[in-house]
């Protein structure tokens, strides 16, 4: 069967993975160039790790994680007022039958795609601009004018995705917002050889979050709660950036003065996709096209992999009966998700939306050392994966 995948995410990438291991024939798409080597920092555990290890590319990604040895909170002044060691996070993520790595993600979309076999074709610079998608087969229009006929097509390309438009409707019917914007930046060189420590800074209606990479830049997040439109280009990101961290002084004000004109400014609204189905005849949806649970989750990456893995391997039970995997890929995945979704939509209580929050989240970090309080900041992390629950994973 041939099947193209529209986007080179995790998602995406994870899917011709796994596709082109249960023989079907694969093309992929991407809007960027190239493969994008950017991005922030993810937390990577749970169903990513074991998808990675049947993968076979666990160890490398190991070697690529990020030294993150500590997390300091800090104030206005730069000073530390609480702190966790990573070391603590991963003893606690033991029980999760996974691990635990903080890991940049354009380490991960790389990995996968070196892992890749030579078959899988490849066409950067490149979108869709219609489906016809019947019962007999989906027909492709592309954006450089040419088209083709393929038996499955794979929606990847995240949270704005156009194959999601095309087929299921705009993209506001499924979108929850969530009342907040997170900005990320990649300031090279602002490490300054400390690449052991991130940084975190909290006030009311907002945070800033500092991760040193191994190669000494720094990325900076900023999260804060906003009802306003989110700015579409450079000045007026920085503009409303300034606005709102300049009170804070010291410390955010030096990660907001290293900004240039020639810095890249990723600007999002904090939001989640929620659909009552992710198939259309021939045409499926996976990672945040189908489901985002919101950039803060935490856990997008991972489930980017459960849901492309499951809905390859469904595709291969099935025999070329796409219904059938269809059917069971929303039935194995749309629980979970469904939850996931409802207990991520309490991320944003990491940006306190007033006096009491905040001095909360003071109290908390005050005490991380402390197994029982690390315990409770952390169980999200600690629940049993879809494939602890019983779904079969296969080595690759």
């Amino acid at each position: 069967m041939k099947v193209l995948v529209s986007g080179a995410g995790i998602a995406g990438l994870t899917s011709a993975f796994w596709l082109t291991h249960y023989g079907f024939d694969v093309t992929v798409i991407e809007r960027a160039p190239e493969i994008r080597d950017e991005g922030y920092m993810v937390d990577f555990y749970g169903e990513g790790v074991q998808i990675a290890k049947a993968m076979g590319i666990l160890e490398k990604l190991y070697a690529l994680s990020a030294n993150l040895k500590t997390v300091d909170i800090v104030n206005n002044n730069s000073k530390i007022v609480g702190s966790m060691k990573i070391s603590d996070i991963q003893k606690a993520m033991t029980d999760s039958n996974s691990g635990y790595m903080p890991l940049m993600r354009g380490h991960l979309e790389r990995t996968i795609y070196e892992a890749l076999p030579d078959q899988v074709k490849f066409h950067f610079a490149t979108t869709i601009t219609h489906i016809d998608n019947s019962p007999d087969a989906a027909k492709v229009t592309f954006s450089n004018g040419d088209t083709e006929e393929f038996d499955i097509v794979i929606g990847a390309e995240g949270i704005h995705s156009t194959t999601r438009t095309l087929i299921f409707g705009e993209e506001e019917k499924f979108k929850v917002s969530m009342d907040a914007q997170v900005a990320i930046v990649r300031l090279a060189g602002a490490a300054n050889g400390n690449i052991n420590v991130a940084k975190t800074n909290m006030a009311i209606g907002n945070f800033l979050a500092t991760v040193p990479t191994k190669n000494g830049d720094l990325i900076a997040v900023f999260a804060y709660n906003s009802t306003a439109p989110t700015p579409r280009n450079h000045d007026d990101a920085l503009a409303m950036l300034r606005k709102i961290y300049s009170p804070q002084k010291q410390f955010t004000n030096n990660i907001i003065n290293q900004i240039t004109d020639d810095t890249y400014i990723y600007i999002d609204e904090v939001a989640q996709i929620r659909m009552p189905k992710w198939c259309e005849n021939r045409v499926a949806l996976v990672g945040d096209a189908s489901a985002c649970l919101t950039l803060l989750s935490g856990q997008g990456s991972l489930m980017a992999m459960a849901e492309s893995y499951i809905l390859a391997r469904e595709l291969s039970l099935a025999k070329g009966d796409y219904k059938t995997a269809f059917k069971n890929y929303e039935k194995n995945l749309m629980p979970t998700i469904a939850q996931k979704a409802i207990d991520s939509a309490k991320v944003t209580i990491l940006i306190p939306k007033n006096w009491l929050s905040y001095q909360m989240f003071k109290l908390i970090f005050r005490f991380m050392k402390f197994p029982m309080v690390q315990k409770m900041v952390f169980k999200q992390y600690m629940k049993p994966t879809i494939f602890d629950q019983g779904y079969p994973l296969e080595n690759a």
